[in-house]
C-alpha cells in the first residue's frame, strides 16, 4: 500500500511526513529494488563495489540484522550465541562484531549486530535487515526507486 507513496518517517520527530511528488528532500539517495514485493536497498561498501550487500530497511529492528552468507560481503567476527526474538519468533543467533557499514555518505561504526541463518531464498530477502531507528529520517519513493537517509 505504501509504494506508491512518498513518506518521510523523522525519527528525530516521531513523526510521519507525507511528501507530493516532486518535492526536494535532503540526504543521501541510495537505490532501492522491489523483489518478489519485498523492498531492498542497496549499500555499495566501498568505491566500484560490484557486490553491494541488500538490506531490507526495517522500522521495526533493533540492530542490524544479517543472513550468515553475508558473511562473504561483510567483514564479520562471530562472538557469542544468544536468542533472538521477533513477531516471526524466537531463534538462536550470534552476535557479531562489524567495523563499519557504509549506507551512502554516512559510516555507522561498530553497529549491534547479528548474523542468523534464513530458510529465505536471497534473492528475496537479501542479505538482512537495516534498522531505520539508526537514521535521523529516512524517505521512501518506491515508485522513483530510492530512499534518502539522515544520519544522526
Amino acid at each position: 500500500m505504501l509504494s506508491t507513496l512518498i513518506y518521510t518517517i523523522d525519527y528525530s520527530q516521531r513523526i510521519v511526513i507525507w511528501h507530493a511528488p516532486g518535492d526536494i528532500v535532503a540526504g543521501d539517495r541510495l537505490p532501492l529494488n522491489v523483489r518478489n514485493n519485498r523492498v531492498l536497498v542497496s549499500l555499495a561498501q566501498h568505491d566500484a563495489d560490484t557486490n553491494p550487500v541488500w538490506l531490507v530497511p526495517d522500522s521495526g529492528s533493533d540492530a542490524l540484522v544479517l543472513f550468515s552468507h553475508a558473511r562473504n560481503k561483510l567483514a564479520l567476527k562471530l562472538l557469542d550465541v544468544g536468542v533472538l526474538s521477533s513477531l516471526s519468533g524466537t531463534r538462536l543467533a550470534r552476535r557479531a562484531e562489524l567495523g563499519n557499514l557504509v549506507v551512502g555518505n554516512a559510516r555507522l561504526n561498530n553497529p549491534h549486530a547479528v548474523v542468523i541463518d534464513s530458510d529465505e531464498p536471497v534473492e528475496m530477502m537479501g542479505d538482512g535487515l537495516l534498522p531505520l531507528n539508526l537514521f535521523a529520517s529516512v524517505t521512501f519513493n518506491v515508485a522513483a526507486g530510492y530512499l534518502i537517509v539522515q544520519p544522526r
